[in-house]
């Protein structure tokens, strides 16, 4: 660990090489790929498809050479709506390689999501998968940007209103032979963008750079587990967690710089998950809240070989002791093998690691990454405070996020103008320097991982005709973390039902925000006096209920 100098928190310095300052994040990626040749990187877990390591970088440049010969250059953006699937990372490596923003849509986006996040980064082409290329080709005539579709499967090319083409004629189109690697400094070039929730309810578009990349993949090549040499051979890692989501892009991107093998999975079967774990022993399993549930209290679980798994990581949403303890008894792993990590998508996904070494504290979410800095501030006042002492986590480092794109407004409101970025969590650190989470500042709702804002709920809510007002919680919920919760005021005389409300926003929106924790009536929803929802008394009143 580093040191604490004025109450300020730095990880240890790890020395990072200077050629990794100014490059693309697509050349980097090349440069760790042919270092592994032949070897197997990814297998398709239903169809058994493989990609060596080699096939992703030819492939990854013959996009690269396709996509520059169709005028893509610099500075543009090119959006993905997918699943996971094995070409993901070729697409990422061939638009980092051009200096391209990748922008990554969740698939499960409702008409609403995706034409907010469309309109925010203005892409000029979109690649999807047959599942949701129906949307994206019905709505593309609203984005004058989008001058053409690729759909991850065989399609005959269309002129009108879209040029529309299957993947692979555009990879055909291209000769990786042939194509030159830009050079450049790219560093404050942005390489991706992630959504994340904010309190105005419409997802933000997180801009990471070509430099935040390359440092966190520095930084993880030290302290992933991974590395560890409690793997005597290739670790086998499950990917599950979609690539679109900042934790799933972190295992694409560790794949190719770790030289582990993934085996890639786009949905949640019960049976075909655990089948996939006894076929291909996977020895690592990245998941979820809900996933490790299903470990512990699935009676098909027994029915598999799970022997295996060496490693089970949690991220995206916080996870009780109890579950984990749960998932070790029945998979025979010491709570040592089963760890949870910090971070969010503004800093670069990751924000904490465990040194492999030693015992690390019940609860603790490890310590902060090597090259960065971290303190907590008393929310009211702002005064850094000390040892055992709970406030809002702040981080500072390269691992901070470029920005909210064409977001000022909220950029300003997160990263401070010393260059803090203020997460919206509380937490504190004890005196070996290991951090702790203790709740969320912020009002978000995490419902399986992803993000939920209460205000974007209230405010389809209060469109129906039947709702005078309204408040959404986060309602605890074993299987999802946290699910949405409604509080609702109904206008006189009228009839509406609990049924009829969740029906209403079910169709308006994505999965992980229908109202799943259900619709309470009340005579008046609890407000300050500016007007802002007390969620803190909603809450109190869920919590006495169930005592009850």
């Amino acid at each position: 660990m580093g040191t604490k100098d004025k109450l300020i928190i730095s990880g240890k310095h790890i020395p990072i090489a200077p050629y990794c300052k100014k490059i693309s994040l697509g050349n980097y990626l090349c440069t760790q790929l042919k270092q592994f040749g032949n070897a197997e990187a990814m297998i398709d877990a239903v169809t058994g498809i493989v990609y060596t390591y080699e096939q992703i970088l030819q492939n990854s440049l013959q996009l690269a050479d396709a996509l520059q010969r169709r005028g893509y250059c610099r500075g543009d953006v090119i959006a993905i709506s997918s699943g996971n699937r094995l070409d993901y990372p070729v697409l990422l490596v061939a638009t980092s390689l051009l200096g391209v923003t990748l922008s990554n849509i969740n698939p499960q986006y409702s008409e609403g999501e995706l034409k907010h996040i469309l309109n925010l980064t203005e892409p000029m082409a979109v690649f999807c998968s047959p599942q949701t290329s129906h949307q994206i080709i019905s709505m593309s005539g609203r984005f004058p940007s989008i001058r053409e579709i690729i759909v991850f499967d065989h399609v005959e090319p269309i002129v009108e209103p879209r040029r529309i083409y299957s993947y692979s004629s555009v990879v055909e189109s291209g000769d990786w032979r042939g194509f030159d690697i830009p050079v450049g400094d790219f560093s404050g070039d942005v390489a991706v963008v992630l959504t994340s929730s904010g309190t105005t309810g419409l997802p933000k578009g997180v801009m990471l750079s070509h430099s935040n990349v390359i440092t966190l993949l520095e930084i993880v090549k030290v302290t992933s587990p991974l590395s560890s040499p409690l793997f005597t051979t290739r670790p086998v890692v499950m990917a599950l967690v979609p690539f679109f989501h900042g934790y799933g892009l972190l295992l694409m991107l560790l794949s190719m710089t770790l030289q582990t093998k993934l085996a890639v999975l786009s949905h949640f079967e019960p049976h075909l998950f655990l089948s996939s774990i006894e076929k291909y022993k996977i020895s690592v399993l990245p998941a979820v809240p809900p996933l490790l549930i299903f470990l512990a209290k699935s009676p098909l679980v027994d029915k598999y070989d799970l022997s295996s798994l060496m490693r089970v990581t949690c991220g995206a949403a916080p996870v009780g002791k109890s579950t984990l303890e749960q998932v070790g008894d029945r998979l025979g792993l010491a709570m040592d093998s089963m760890k949870q990590a910090y971070g969010m998508t503004e800093l670069t996904v990751l924000a904490t690691s465990f040194d492999m070494d030693s015992d690390v504290p019940a609860h603790s979410v490890g310590q902060v990454l090597p090259n960065m800095k971290v303190k907590v501030i008393d929310v009211d006042t702002g005064r850094t405070l000390g040892v055992n002492e709970p406030g809002e986590l702040c981080f500072l480092g390269p691992l901070v996020m470029k920005g909210y794109i064409n977001n000022e407004k909220e950029t300003a409101n997160t990263i401070d103008k010393e260059g803090w970025l203020h997460t919206g969590d509380i937490g504190y650190y004890d005196e070996h320097y290991y951090l702790y989470i203790v709740d969320r500042l912020k009002e978000l709702i995490k419902v399986k991982g992803f993000q939920v804002a209460p205000a974007e709920l209230e405010s389809l809510l209060l469109n129906h005709k039947d709702i005078a007002d309204a408040a959404v919680i986060g309602k605890p919920d074993d299987l999802c973390g946290e699910v949405p919760l409604a509080f609702v005021v109904k206008k006189p005389e009228s009839n509406v039902t609990s049924k009829d409300i969740q029906a209403y926003v079910e169709k308006l929106v994505s999965p992980q925000k229908r109202l799943r924790g259900g619709v309470v009536f009340v005579d008046a929803i609890p407000k300050n006096a500016s007007g802002k929802i007390l969620r803190r008394v909603l809450r109190e009143s869920i919590k006495n209920k169930a005592k009850l």
